[in-house]
């Protein structure tokens, strides 16, 4: 049964091969038939990104 809720999710990554410098990050919640779009936008920004350092970004929808 379908319900309408809130859920949260830690998401945790690495990257490699990625030159260190500041990059325009863009972050979508997908809905349900698994499409993107602006109303889905969750974060969009600057990350500046250095050899070593970890980048915790906290975002609300």
């Amino acid at each position: 049964m379908a319900t309408n809720c809130i859920c949260r999710y830690d998401v945790d990554f690495k990257m490699q091969n990625i030159v260190p410098g500041s990059y325009q990050l863009e972050v979508y919640h997908t809905a349900a038939d698994k499409q993107i779009s602006k109303d889905n936008r969750v974060y969009s920004g600057t990350v500046s990104l250095e050899n070593g350092k970890e980048v915790v970004l906290t975002m609300s929808r």
